[in-house]
């Protein structure tokens, strides 16, 4: 991640240099229309995207209480004692611990086991998937939105002092950079 900011650093200095040798000046007004754009763009597809998030995350949450109620029963099977004691991460490594061993059980249940297993399993490392891709959208989208909010009062500075092609570059960039953890989000949910 760091490298890419790098790189954004070196392509604005590389376009300020190129735009106050060549005299390029970017209007006011497509400076504005631009920032201004990207975001509203940007809050509408937070919004959009966080509320499809939660909501996926919502019901792999009721998926994996419902399979936990299984799990449970499938514990106290096993270990001959109540699995109420046992807090959901608890029962989860029994169950995995479980499904490795060996027992007298029948392969009914021990194939039940495995069953349950893998789908607490999939379901945890689902939710783990779209948390981390929901907090990398967020953030990068809050920090392309931030960086166009600041821009906008300052498009008269910036059409005038021949920054501002390198900083609607920039602009363009971080939201193709943005979008590309909005794709990956995108798929986590789908």
């Amino acid at each position: 991640m760091k490298k890419v900011y790098v790189l954004l650093s070196l392509i604005f200095l590389v376009l300020l240099a190129v735009s106050s040798y060549k005299n390029i000046l970017i209007t006011e007004n497509i400076l504005f229309w631009t920032f201004s754009t990207i975001v509203q763009a940007f809050v509408g597809l937070l919004a959009l995207l966080g509320m499809t998030g939660i909501f996926k995350l919502q019901s792999l949450d009721a998926a994996l209480s419902q399979i936990s109620e299984a799990n449970m029963f499938l514990v106290e099977y096993f270990r001959g004692s109540s699995a109420q004691a046992y807090i959901q991460e608890e029962a989860i490594a029994e169950l995995n611990k479980i499904s490795k061993e060996t027992h007298d059980a029948s392969e009914i249940q021990l194939s039940r086991v495995k069953i349950v297993s893998r789908k607490l399993n999939d379901i945890i490392e689902k939710r783990k998937t779209i948390r981390n891709n929901v907090l990398n959208f967020t953030g990068r989208t809050i920090f392309v939105v931030l960086f166009s909010l600041v821009s906008l009062p300052i498009t008269p500075i910036l059409s005038r002092e021949y920054l501002g092609l390198p900083l609607l570059v920039i602009a363009v960039m971080l939201s193709l950079y943005s979008l590309t953890s909005t794709i990956r989000l995108m798929r986590a949910l789908l």
